[in-house]
Parts: C-alpha cells; structure tokens; sequence
C-alpha cells in the first residue's frame, strides 16, 4: 500500500481517502496518542516504543477492539499475542507517518525482556503544527483562535531556529506582522487547509508547511501582504536581505520568463542580472523604440511598485534609446 495523502488522514471521507481500518489507525495515533504523549511545554512528545504505542491502540483504537481482528474469538487469544498482532499491523503504518513527517524515529534502546534493540519515537514540531492547523478549523470560535495561536507559536519556533535559514527568518517577522495586522489565519491557516482538502499531492508536512504563499486572490489582501513582506525584507540587515533574494529571485525571474516576448533576449538579461542579488532581469516595452526590450531592475524597487499597484506598469529608462519610456509589467509572485 502506497503512502497516505495528508488529506486521507485528516478527511476519510474525501475522494481517494482511507475508507477502511487503516483510516482509524492512521487518525487514532495522530489525533489521539500524539496528545497522550506530548511534553507540557515544547511542541513535541516524550520517547515511546512500538509497545507502548501498539498496548495505547489495542486498547483505544476501534480497528483493534473488533473481535474479528484477532481470527478467532478475542476471549481466547492473550494479550501478548494481541500485542504482537498489533505490532506486526502497525510496522508499515509507522514508517508511513515518519514519511511524511508526522511521527520521528529516534534511535533504539534495548527490550525490557531480552537482549534485543528496539526503536525509539517520537512526535516533533511538525506534528503538533499539523495538528493545531487542523484544529484551527473548530466551529467554537475561542477554540478556533486558540489553535491559531497554537499554530502561530510553532511556527515561530520553527522558523526561529538556530539551524534555520535567512530565508526562515524573513517569514518568522512576515508572520509576526500578519499577527500583528490580525491575517495570519487568513494568510496562513485558511491557505494551509484548503491545500490539506485539495487534490494538491503533498508528500510530507514540510511540503505543506514551507510552502509559503499569500493564499488569497483577494487584491486588497495582496497588496497588504506584499506590503508586508517588503517591510519584514527591508527589516533585515543587508547581508540577510542579499541571502534572502538568492531565493525569491529565481521564482521571480522564472514567472516573468512565462510571460517574455523573447525567451532567447531574456536569457541575456538573466545572465547579466546574475552579477547581483539584487538586480532583477526584467522586459519591458518600449514606446519610443516601439518594441520589447529587456532590462535590470533593482529587486526591491520592483517588489515596492507592486505592492503599490497591480495596475499600472513599472516607468523605467529604456537601455536602448536611454529615454524614460519603458513599461515593465508586474508579475505577482
């Protein structure tokens, strides 16, 4: 059986959703267990075996309370063979959460009977993110928010790492505005459910959750997010502002190369922008020259004009008759 979608977890009843048993077992140890043994505090869980976990399911999970499970009656089988029923039920159910990022193998530690090394796991950030997401979706509206704010602190502690990226620190002050501004379920947690309900394909959590997008199509939104990314960028000091760009840049270029007149041109100008992080190669046309031209841009004026306006054009001097003449249009990204 191929790995789960996210969505089948979540929604069983969803197209292409686990109908059967293995729904139950794959909800009960995620919706259920994860929140036995999590630590009061950080957003992960104590050490546990497959035991442990295997002993929680045959004792709280439906899929293993059905008699019919064990191949005959259940008053007749002992629970260590039960245990082991489970365990064996388990094995494949295990390695698909810690494919997708929900459950962690740790290491080993020796059986408490015999000599043999078993393993060791656990529930990280990542579960506790994708659970308060989907929490966040509770219809009491002081729940809701609170799984908002569950969800928010997460992040924060994710994004805020030590081993995290420039990039992450960007988003960390972004989320930190949208919170501020009262969008970050709007930002956010709307844009990760509706992809969790969608037929987007996401392999694992991190998949979903590092993909960082405005989630809106609502224009005035737009622009506020925009506005806000270009301050949170603007906040960063010039070494992490450059480091930050060497990301967005490429998906920029990539979208405004879509939509080129010249790809062969535009190959040019992505050559020459390349010389700095912080030049755009952009196309305009040009009403004096009566053509397309390519051109550099300074990234940051770029970002600022369209978080002004989707409307109107970019006015830049034209490299070619050197009048102020070429419009650049506005790629959202």
């Amino acid at each position: 059986m191929k790995t789960p979608l996210l969505r089948s977890i979540v929604w069983s009843n969803i197209e292409g959703g686990y109908y059967d048993k293995a729904a139950t077992i794959y909800s009960d140890i995620v919706f259920k267990f994860a929140d036995t043994v999590k630590m009061a505090g950080p957003p992960i869980s104590r050490e546990f075996k497959d035991y442990e976990l295997a002993n929680w399911l045959l004792h709280n999970c439906n899929a293993f309370k059905d008699k019919n499970y064990y191949h005959g009656d259940r008053k007749t089988t002992n629970n260590a063979n039960r245990l082991k029923g489970v365990i064996r039920n388990i094995q494949g159910k295990v390695n698909d959460l810690i494919r997708l990022v929900l459950m962690d193998r740790v290491g080993e530690t020796k059986q408490s009977k015999g000599t043999g090394m078993v393993s060791l796991y656990q529930f990280g950030p990542f579960t506790y993110l994708f659970l308060s997401v989907v929490r966040s979706s509770n219809p009491e509206p002081q729940k809701r928010a609170a799984w908002v704010d569950h969800a928010y602190n997460i992040y924060q502690l994710l994004l805020t790492s030590e081993s995290a990226p420039t990039i992450n620190v960007l988003y960390a002050g972004l989320y930190r505005k949208f919170k501020e501004h009262g969008v970050f379920k709007d930002f956010v947690i709307d844009y990760l459910t509706e992809a969790l309900i969608s037929n987007k394909e996401i392999r694992h959590v991190k998949d979903l959750f590092y993909d960082l997008q405005s989630g809106t199509d609502d224009l005035e939104k737009l622009k506020l997010y925009h506005s806000l990314r270009n301050e949170s960028l603007k906040e960063l000091d010039p070494d992490a502002r450059q480091r930050v760009f060497l990301f967005l840049k490429p998906d920029i270029e990539r979208k405004i190369g879509t939509q080129v007149h010249s790809l062969k041109d535009y190959e040019e100008a992505l050559l020459r922008s390349k010389e700095s992080p912080e030049t755009l190669a952009v196309e305009g046309y040009c009403k004096e020259c009566n053509t397309h031209v390519e051109a550099l841009a300074d990234i940051m004026e770029y970002l600022d004009a369209v978080a002004l306006s989707l409307d109107e054009p970019i006015k830049k001097p034209c490299p070619t008759c050197h009048n102020d003449s070429l419009l650049v249009p506005k790629i959202l990204f």
